[in-house]
């Protein structure tokens, strides 16, 4: 029995090294994977914070109301998910540039309605919006631009939130292309869209009615 026990010991003691071993390299694997970990959640964070401020900066264009727009975001985040959301936002937005006055809004449901959801629930964001276009109006189009005048009126006298709302994206899709086309920096135009001075509600409505009045006249 002697015998016996000390040949498992002799045999317990050759095999502790390479059980450290097995240990020590599970460790370390474990570790190593701990910290791929680490650094892949570091960059998807650090890609989502890109993201959010990259559209948190452009979509007002898109739609004019900046106090909404991480509101906006934070939609898309949740029906679309972490890893999608910002793919589908910026495939909306592209299909917006595309638009043409006489487009359906098929492909935009997303999009249009949240935007629709905005002014549905604050009607006042209405004539902030009409001052906003009336300016990028005045900005971008001259004379000659008598079609897209023409639309900018018809939206300009739209009752139903649904044609407002269909009218302000075709506006921001055509505006853009025109930006472009004449080399007119969006980003700086965005930056003079100041928002109104806070004012009673029937100020607001008057200085939109006198915009209306103006613009299509």
């Amino acid at each position: 029995m002697d015998s016996l026990a000390s040949l498992v010991n002799q045999k317990r003691e050759e095999l502790n090294p390479v059980l450290e071993e097995d240990a020590k390299l599970k460790r370390e694997r474990l570790e190593r994977e701990e910290k791929e970990r680490k650094e892949e959640a570091a960059r998807r964070r650090k890609g989502h914070e890109i993201l959010w401020t990259h559209y948190t900066a452009i979509l007002p264009w898109y739609i004019p109301c900046p106090k909404y727009t991480e509101d906006v975001i934070k939609t898309f985040l949740v029906n679309y998910g972490y890893d999608d959301w910002a793919s589908v936002l910026g495939s909306q937005l592209a299909l917006v540039n595309e638009l043409k006055w006489e487009d359906d809004m098929n492909e935009l449901e997303p999009l249009f309605g949240e935007f629709l959801n905005i002014i549905t629930g604050h009607p006042g964001e209405k004539d902030k919006i009409i001052e906003v276009m009336a300016q990028r109006r005045l900005r971008l189009l001259t004379p000659r631009d008598e079609d897209i005048i023409d639309a900018f009126t018809e939206w300009l006298n739209s009752e139903e939130n649904e044609g407002f709302v269909e009218g302000a994206l075709k506006l921001a899709g055509i505006f853009r292309r025109l930006a472009k086309e004449r080399y007119i920096d969006i980003d700086e135009l965005m930056k003079q869209e100041a928002p109104p001075p806070k004012e009673p509600a029937k100020d607001k409505r008057g200085k939109a009615d006198k915009a209306r009045k103006t613009l299509a006249a």
